[in-house]
């Protein structure tokens, strides 16, 4: 798979569409997304300061609260969540994510993920999704 997101521009926010062969590569590429969106590179990062852990229904779910999660933290914390592991067991997703200090000054604020246009679809073993950010 050659790319791992790209950036879509759209009317007044930003886009990210993502790929990956798995569950756990393309919330991985949706997180690089968005932190390349809000600061214009990859964030430097410090050192890891904790684990959290998830339970989600379905996978749309996972992408959907992991990005906003993902925001709650780099507003309030100034870190970035790190896809740990993501094991698909009994019909539900746990996810587990380092929390890693970021040591950049962001360009762009993202205010929240949006349901607009979202989806995640799984064609022939191969991941994608759709998000719009507020902006």
């Amino acid at each position: 798979m050659p790319d791992k997101y790209r950036i879509v521009p759209t009317t007044a926010d930003v886009g990210i569409e993502a790929f990956g062969t798995n569950e756990k590569e393309l919330l991985e590429n949706c997180l690089q997304g968005l932190y390349f969106i809000c600061f214009d590179k990859m964030p430097d990062v410090k050192n890891e300061v904790g684990i959290i852990s998830f339970q989600f229904k379905t996978v749309e779910e996972l992408v959907f609260e992991i990005l906003d999660e993902a925001i709650f933290y780099l507003y309030t914390k100034s870190c970035i969540l790190k896809v740990d592991k993501v094991e698909k067991k009994d019909g539900s997703y746990k996810v587990s994510l380092k929390i890693i200090l970021a040591d950049d000054i962001l360009q762009i604020e993202v205010k929240a993920v949006t349901k607009h246009n979202f989806f995640v679809k799984n064609k022939e073993g191969n991941w994608n999704a759709f998000v719009i950010f507020d902006i």
